[in-house]
């Protein structure tokens, strides 16, 4: 009996010793870095961001907010001329001057400057509130 005893306290010691080895090494991919091969091709293009809006083909509108669907994630401005002008959104579209795409909709009305991108089907990048 205590022969087995001293197998098993044996063994769970050497168990835990090894485990505890394994979770102190780094990763060895950690430090090196990934050399592309000339015959990799370059990354697809990155999806419209809020930082996009920056970009020189960047557009913006400016109108009355008319209508907000969170449902088909779109939003109806009306400019100064009264032409209406529709605009979808996404998740990662950013908002200033409201809580998030849930607050656009207590803002109709009011006055907003939608940044898009023309190829992007007028997917806004940001919507930004102007303050009254």
């Amino acid at each position: 009996m205590k022969t087995r005893l001293w197998i098993l306290t044996l063994l769970v010691c050497m168990a835990v010793w090894a485990l505890a080895a394994c979770s102190s090494q780094a990763p060895a991919a950690k430090n090196q870095t990934v050399e592309r091969s000339a015959e990799q091709p370059p990354a697809a293009p990155q999806p419209a961001t809020a930082a996009s809006a920056t970009a020189p083909d960047a557009q913006a509108a400016t109108g009355e907010l008319r209508n907000v669907d969170l449902v088909a994630k779109t939003l109806t401005i009306k400019d100064a001329a009264g032409t209406e002008q529709t605009f979808s959104f996404t998740d990662s579209t950013e908002v200033a001057g409201a809580s998030g795409s849930q607050g656009l909709s207590n803002q109709q009305g009011n006055q907003v400057i939608v940044h898009y991108l023309e190829q992007d089907r007028h997917t806004a990048v940001r919507i930004e509130m102007v303050p009254k």
